[in-house]
């Protein structure tokens, strides 16, 4: 799944070069595309050779320049700029799709990156299939994911200038987890949650809505969501966790958190509020069961699940099985609330 547009500038985003001309102008359609790009939740950033300075002035002119992150406008090769934009934006290159008038530079970036989508600037307006793709999943998060992106950045030069501890620092946040049962209307996000997820991700692969549905419907299954909010803003719902439930034992079918927020730890804090919560609701439970598939980008899991006390039993259908033996009581970090909802 396309995540990030990396566009080129100089005849491709406009026609002209700006470091000769700052009239430049935007190629039909392009203002439209990327407003509708990022309302769609798909990030934008540039890899340019042109100046920055004159670049950023006149996309600023049109309204532009806010929808960008972290835009590579220097004269270094254009692999370290799309390497830089893949460092600060966490993505894999299978995630990103470059767009650069200059076949030299489209090579270098299949050449570099071959997991890359690399398109000529005379393909740009088929764009337009991503912003229509009906099999795309859009929820609330997504209209606002450049938003928490940039909230991330004032957090990290918040961090550069603190002095005292990181968890210090994390405490100064006033960082609140609200962990709840998912309702309806948080079906979207869940489902995009298990569809663009793949760091935090037991189960590795996407997997239909109508299976994520399931647990919001039948009584022997449970979605639970956690949502973060700190003092530079609400990050809406960055984790799920569908369960199973027996009469002695769960079953975590799937959970997902989003990499917006791997460096908190809030993944395995996530996942013991919600163990936590199967206890106190499901008091019969004995055992807790989870299955762990590997991807190629999903090994942490193995690691969050020791950390939460699971050990392997062996192999299923749904690849390692891991169990762990309950009533379990887990030390919360003080740096965090969490609250239930």
């Amino acid at each position: 799944m396309i995540k990030c547009v990396v566009f080129d500038l100089d005849n491709t985003l406009w026609d002209g070069i700006i470091a000769e001309d700052t009239s430049v102008t935007l190629k039909p359609q392009v203002k439209e595309l990327l407003s509708s790009l990022d309302e769609k939740g798909i990030l934008l950033s540039i890899a340019s050779n042109s100046p920055f300075v004159l670049s950023s002035a006149r996309l600023t002119d049109w309204g532009l320049f806010p929808l960008f992150l972290f835009p590579q406008c220097n004269d270094l090769p254009k692999r370290e700029k799309l390497k830089a934009i893949l460092e600060k934006l966490n993505l894999a290159q299978d995630t990103v799709l470059f767009i650069d008038d200059d076949p030299f530079a489209l090579a270098e970036a299949r050449y570099f990156f071959p997991d890359m989508t690399v398109w000529p600037a005379s393909d740009y307006l088929q764009l337009w299939d991503l912003v229509h793709d009906p099999d795309r999943p859009l929820s609330n998060e997504s209209k606002k994911r450049r938003e928490t992106i940039q909230s991330g950045e004032k957090r990290k030069q918040a961090l550069a200038g603190f002095k005292g501890s990181y968890e210090d620092f994390l405490s100064s946040l006033n960082q609140v987890l609200t962990v709840s049962h998912a309702k309806d209307t948080d079906l979207d996000r869940v489902h995009e949650l298990a569809s663009r997820t793949n760091r935090v991700n037991n189960f590795g692969l996407s997997i239909d809505r109508t299976k994520v549905e399931s647990f919001f419907s039948d009584n022997g299954k449970k979605a639970y969501i956690g949502k973060l909010a700190d003092e530079f803003g609400d990050y809406g719902t960055i984790g799920a966790c569908l369960v199973e439930i027996s009469e002695s034992q769960a079953v975590l079918r799937l959970f997902c958190v989003s990499c917006r927020v791997e460096g908190r730890g809030m993944a395995v804090l996530f996942l013991k509020a919600v163990i936590q919560r199967v206890q106190k609701e499901f008091p019969g439970i004995k055992t807790i069961l989870c299955s762990y598939r590997p991807a190629e980008r999903n090994r942490k899991v193995v690691v969050l699940l020791k950390l939460l006390g699971f050990k392997a039993e062996g192999e299923s259908d749904d690849g390692t099985l891991y169990s762990l033996s309950v009533p379990v009581a887990y030390r919360l970090p003080g740096y965090v609330e969490v609250r239930e909802g």
